[in-house]
C-alpha cells in the first residue's frame, strides 16, 4: 500500500515539475499581439526575433480565421494585419540569416500556407480575393526562404 503512495507522489511531483519548467520557457509575453508586436520591437536578438514573429504569425492566422468565419467585416483589417506579421518574420529572418532560423521559418510558413488554404476552400468565393494575397504573399516568401537555404550567398574571398 505504501508503494503505491510513493509512486502517485513521485508522479504528482514529477508532474508538477514539468508544468513549473515548461512554464519557464515561456519568456514571450503571450497575450495579445500587439504585446508581442512591441516584444518583437525591443528584442535585439535575430534568433528571438524570428520565434517572437512567427508566434505572432500564429496568433494572427487565429484572428484572420476566426474573422472569415465571424463575417463582422472584420477580414480586411485581419489581413492587412496578417500580412504585416509576415514582413516581420521577413524582416526578422533577414536579419537572422546564418543561424539557423531559416530552415524553421519555411516549415512555418509551409504550416501556415496549407492551412491558409484549408480556410480558403471554407470561405465563399466573394471572400477568397483577399485571402488570395495573403496566401501569395505566404508561398512568395517561402519560395524565397527556400532558395536562401538552397543557394547561400558566399562571401567574398580575401586575398
Amino acid at each position: 500500500m505504501m508503494k503505491g503512495v510513493r509512486i502517485t507522489v513521485a508522479v504528482l511531483c514529477l508532474s508538477g515539475l514539468a508544468d513549473a519548467w515548461a512554464l519557464a520557457g515561456r519568456s514571450r509575453p503571450s497575450g495579445s499581439p500587439a504585446l508581442l508586436e512591441q516584444h518583437y520591437e525591443r528584442e535585439a536578438n535575430p534568433k528571438k526575433r524570428v520565434e517572437i514573429a512567427m508566434d505572432l504569425m500564429d496568433m494572427r492566422l487565429k484572428l484572420l480565421g476566426s474573422a472569415f468565419q465571424d463575417g463582422q467585416g472584420q477580414q480586411q483589417q485581419a489581413a492587412q494585419d496578417y500580412l504585416k506579421a509576415v514582413g516581420l518574420l521577413e524582416k526578422a529572418v533577414s536579419e537572422a540569416s546564418h543561424t539557423g532560423t531559416s530552415k524553421k521559418a519555411e516549415v512555418h510558413l509551409r504550416r501556415h500556407t496549407r492551412e491558409m488554404e484549408t480556410l480558403r476552400i471554407s470561405v465563399s468565393f466573394n471572400e477568397r480575393e483577399a485571402l488570395d494575397e495573403v496566401l501569395s504573399r505566404i508561398m512568395n516568401l517561402r519560395e524565397e526562404i527556400l532558395y536562401s537555404i538552397m543557394n547561400p550567398q558566399r562571401k567574398s574571398a580575401k586575398r
